[in-house]
């Protein structure tokens, strides 16, 4: 969150908390012959927990006045994949598309003050793609003490195209600027992530932008590596 001060503290410490919480609780989990974990949902479930051990730690830290990291906060956005088995879990207004085919499908439902007012009918879409609150979120990790995490069973495809994002991203661009890089240049990742990130900075590049992509790939659907970027505005693309 880079309204508040420390913010690239909390995104560095979930990071890293939510790696080792998930790798050390897929090892206790009960696993299938081939060494996978049974069913999307306790993936799901693994996630979860993960996040909320990460926010009760970086909430700890914020809540020390008395200290820089004071009301610090991140979104989050999450993909655990295993043998074909999918789960996704957020917090916050970052967020994770879809491409399937030629159509892109946004996963996630940003957690922010625009999107309650947009589902309540309270105002166009035109308007909260300018609306001086577009920034404001809901739930973040470091906010409070516990915090609710959105989790989904996700089902994919050999050729599905996963992408998970900042704001600093899709606040400019839109879905069909974003499906049209996904399919243009699905062949190559690294190229992929590289495009998303020019098109935002050659439109203003106001915010931080990280982008991850990976592809489905094979008949039992193993993701491609994943290929991911990081640039603002005053770094450049490359």
């Amino acid at each position: 969150m880079g309204g508040h001060s420390c913010g690239e503290v909390a995104s560095a410490m979930a990071v890293k908390v939510i790696r080792d919480e998930v790798l050390e609780r897929l090892k206790s989990l009960t696993q299938t012959e081939d060494g996978s974990v049974r069913g999307s949902d306790v993936l799901g479930a693994v996630l979860c927990e993960s996040i909320r051990v990460a926010n009760g730690l970086i909430s700890s830290r914020s809540g020390n006045q008395d200290n820089k990291a004071a009301r610090m906060g991140t979104t989050v956005v999450s993909l655990l994949f295993q043998s074909g088995k999918c789960a996704i879990a957020h917090v916050g207004d970052s967020r994770i598309y879809m491409l399937r085919g030629d159509r892109v499908y946004i996963l996630t439902q940003d957690h922010s003050l625009v999107n309650e007012q947009l589902r309540a009918n309270l105002i166009s879409i035109e308007e909260a793609r300018t609306s001086a609150y577009r920034h404001i979120v809901t739930r973040a990790l470091g906010m409070r003490e516990e915090v609710e995490v959105e989790v989904q069973e996700l089902v994919v495809r050999p050729g599905d195209m996963v992408l998970l994002c900042s704001d600093g991203l899709f606040d400019m661009t839109d879905e069909n600027d974003i499906r049209d890089i996904l399919y243009q240049f699905s062949d190559d990742l690294g190229v992929t992530t590289r495009k998303l990130i020019e098109l935002a900075n050659s439109r203003g590049g106001e915010d931080n932008i990280t982008v991850v992509v990976a592809k489905m790939v094979g008949e039992e659907g193993d993701f491609e590596k994943i290929e991911d970027a990081e640039a603002t505005r005053s770094y450049p693309v490359d």
